[in-house]
This record gives structure tokens, sequence and C-alpha cells, in this order.
């Protein structure tokens, strides 16, 4: 227990700041939503301009911080770990089932929706973040600075799902049950990113869960409103969770660079 409280005390600056971080970013996405839903009603032109604004935000604060040098998009000296990737892009494979009838206009604005919006929630939660945090811990002298900046910065991101509380207060239960199957994801994906330093194919992968969940609704399904109804994703997640605590169970050695944060395993 103490092995978890204290890099948690030892960063809680970092993390308070990081919160905020996660709290502008829905804000913008609040405002953004409210202000286009006053002029259209289309559920797609609405998320894409909350997710857009989210996005523009997250570029201003990555140059703000000076942090693009610790953006990996795409290490060809790591291709040997991509098949970590499998499991990840196993989810597409899960969401694919009946493909309802949709305009071929809304299907585009849905891609382009659901790619905006991986972008932004990679950029922010899995390449700032984690370097953020990783830096602090380092900073700090905690042992395992990438496992407890990956256990951190996923809970963060579960976390972050509450604010859907805001716009659907009547499926808190499910909502709870999202919180906890994200950080599940963001568990998976960060230790994707940390052993490959790729972020491009998450936000592929990402994109394409979103998608197809999407292109498999029919809108004549009950929205899930209760934790029993995430249950089953909640399990199914759980791979990911494990994959991600053996990925990160060597520590990698960190070093500085004038280029940014690198590693060596």
């Amino acid at each position: 227990m103490l092995n978890i409280i204290r890099p948690l005390l030892l960063l809680a600056p970092s993390i308070s700041q990081l919160c905020f971080f996660y709290l502008l970013a829905i804000g913008v996405q609040m405002i953004a939503r409210f202000g286009f839903s006053l002029v259209s009603q289309n559920a797609i032109l609405v998320n894409l301009s909350e997710n857009t604004a989210a996005l523009i935000l997250v570029i201003c604060l990555i140059s703000y911080q000076k942090n693009w040098p610790d953006v990996h998009w795409f290490s060809l000296s790591r291709i040997k770990y991509f098949p970590v990737f499998i499991l990840p892009a196993f989810y597409i494979l899960l969401n694919l089932g009946d493909f309802y009838e949709h305009p071929d206009l809304t299907l585009i604005g849905a891609g382009f929706n659901t790619l905006i919006s991986a972008s932004f929630e990679e950029l922010l939660c899995r390449a700032f973040a984690l370097h953020f945090l990783i830096k602090g811990f380092i900073s700090r002298g905690v042992r395992r600075p990438a496992l407890n900046a990956v256990l951190v910065s996923s809970c963060l991101f579960g976390l972050a799902h509450l604010a859907n509380g805001i716009i659907h207060p009547d499926a808190i239960g499910a909502i709870l049950g999202q919180t906890l199957y994200a950080s599940f994801i963001g568990v998976g994906f960060a230790a994707c990113y940390l052993v490959t330093r790729s972020l491009l194919p998450l936000i592929v992968i990402h994109a394409a869960i979103n998608f197809m969940s999407f292109w498999g609704e029919s809108g004549l399904e009950p929205d899930a409103l209760t934790f029993e109804d995430t249950l089953g994703t909640v399990i199914v997640c759980l791979p990911l969770l494990f994959m991600g605590l053996w990925l990160l169970r060597k520590e990698p050695a960190w070093h500085y660079k004038k280029s940014g944060l690198t590693v060596t395993r």
C-alpha cells in the first residue's frame, strides 16, 4: 500500500496539474457541444465540434508545454514489438456485427469524428500524460516510473468518462462501468505505446473500434443504463489490463536527451 501512496504523494502537484488539463479539455468539449447544439441538432456534427475543439486545445497544450519531442508517432526501430498491437486490434473484430443502414454522409461524418476523437484522447491521455507523469516520477526518484505513470494516467482516463453523467444523468450505473473498462483499456494502450513508441497505430485502432461500434448501432436498441448492462464489456476488457501489466513487468530504462524523454529496454 505504501508503494502506491508514496508516488501519489510525491506527484500530487503533477497529478493535480494533469487533472486540471483533463478538466479543461472536458470543459472545452461541453462548451463546444452546447454552442454548436444551438445551431444544429445533428448529433454527429455536435460530437465533431466538441472533439475538434478538444483536439485544438490539446495541440495548443502540447505546444505550450514544449512536449512535441516526447510524442512518438511511429518508431521503425521498435517494429519488433508491434505484435503487442494484435490484442487491441482484436477489439475491432469484437465490434463487428450487423452493419445497419446509414446515409453515406453520416458514415463519412462518423468516420471523421471517430478519428478526431481518437487523436485527441491518445494525444492527451497517452502521449502527453504518460511522459508528463514519468518525468515527474523520475525527478522525484520514484521507483517504477513507467508502471506508476500508466496506472495513474489510466485511472484518470477512466474517471474522465464520468463527465458523460452530465449528458446522461439517468445512466450513472452504466457510466461507472464505462469508467472501469476505460481504465483497463488505458493500461493496455499505454503499455503498447511505451513499448513500441508508436502512437499512430493506437489512434487507428481506437478510431476503428469506435467507428465499428457506431456502424453496428441501429438506433433502436435501448441505451445501457445500469452497471450490469456494461458488465460484459468490463470482463471483455480485462485482458488489456493483464497485457499492460505483463508488458511493464520489467521497468524500461529512461534517460533524457535534448530531443525529449527516451527509453531503452
